[in-house]
């Protein structure tokens, strides 16, 4: 097969893996903190290459493999900022509800559309987590 060829479909592979994941990544509601992870730890990953004529000490080998390789350094970069974010947002939430409500529905569905967007939930279930405690 002719080199060209061969690059046209690695090309095309890699966008389409990109793509992919990316929509992936888009499945959840994003908030500020989401957008934040996803470009903080994309940025690092694709900075990974510069750092591979860094000369280390042999005694931080291992730091050498975690910051040359984009993978890797995009995927703990991910997780750090995920958990760093996540500090602060409440695991548990409560709704009162008084006897004859009569907005009982949007007072539910106010409840969990505030809720859903703090625990990053898509946006149909939601909806139904809503419809059920209705």
């Amino acid at each position: 097969m002719p080199l060209p060829v061969i690059e046209a479909a690695l090309v095309y592979s890699i966008c389409n893996i990109m793509m992919t994941g990316m929509e992936v990544m888009m499945t959840r509601m994003m908030d500020t903190r989401g957008f934040f992870t996803i470009g903080i730890s994309l940025v690092f990953g694709f900075g990974a290459s510069a750092f591979s004529s860094v000369v280390l000490p042999i005694e931080y080998s291992w730091l050498a493999t975690i910051l040359t390789s984009p993978l890797t350094l995009s995927t703990i970069i991910a997780i750090l900022l995920t958990l760093i974010f996540r500090i602060g947002i409440k695991q548990q939430a409560t709704i009162r509800i008084m006897p004859g409500d009569e907005n009982l529905a949007d007072t539910v569905f106010l409840f969990i559309d505030q809720n859903a967007r703090m625990w990053e939930a898509r946006r149909d279930i939601a909806t139904k987590a809503g419809s059920a405690l209705l």
